[in-house]
């Protein structure tokens, strides 16, 4: 899923599974709630340009769709994703509260 670019492919995977994980555990302990869904939330800003680039070029990867369409329709689900992290944090809670 990354760019030729981008050293050490295997770890660099590893490594945001483990910040994705870290984030749900943060989310569960109210004393990292808010730093939690500020992460999350980063994180999926950060990744946005890589479903991108899949969404455009494809994506050749084991266990994973082959079909463009697939990233495609992925690509507006982002903001919701960020969105839901802001309100999992508490840093927003539009539209629930004003």
């Amino acid at each position: 899923m990354l760019p030729g670019f981008v050293p050490w492919p295997s770890g660099t995977v590893a490594f945001t599974g483990l910040c994705e994980i870290a984030g749900a555990i943060g989310l569960l302990l109210p004393q990292t709630r808010m730093l939690a869904g500020w992460a999350l939330a980063l994180y999926f800003v950060c990744v946005f340009p890589a479903n991108v680039r899949n969404a455009l070029q494809g994506l050749e990867a084991a266990h994973l769709p082959s079909a463009q369409w697939y990233y495609w329709f992925r690509l507006p689900f982002q903001p919701l994703a960020i969105w839901w992290a802001w309100l999992a944090g508490g840093a927003i809670r539009w539209p629930f509260q004003a």
